[in-house]
């Protein structure tokens, strides 16, 4: 079972791939691309404005962001700002 920092670091790599380097993404956050690599690998939690922020470019909510999903929602929504 993935844990919720997993799940994020999965969402992302699905949702930005080939849309958006990490690069950008972690600019658009406000944060440096290790900080960022060091998020998607679960070795640093997650901030929540960064969730926040998240959350608006795939254009879901925090929630469905972090939770489990089991419905099979893809939310796949064009990336805000690239």
């Amino acid at each position: 079972m993935q844990t919720r920092w997993q799940r994020i670091a999965q969402r992302i790599e699905t949702e930005t791939k080939p849309r958006v380097t990490k690069g950008s993404l972690a600019n658009w956050l406000g944060i440096s691309r290790p900080a960022l690599n060091r998020r998607l690998h679960g070795e640093v939690e997650w901030h929540y404005d960064e969730l926040e922020n998240l959350a608006g470019i795939f254009g879901t909510t925090i929630d469905e962001l972090v939770g489990s999903s089991e419905s099979g929602d893809n939310h796949t929504n064009d990336i805000a700002g690239f």
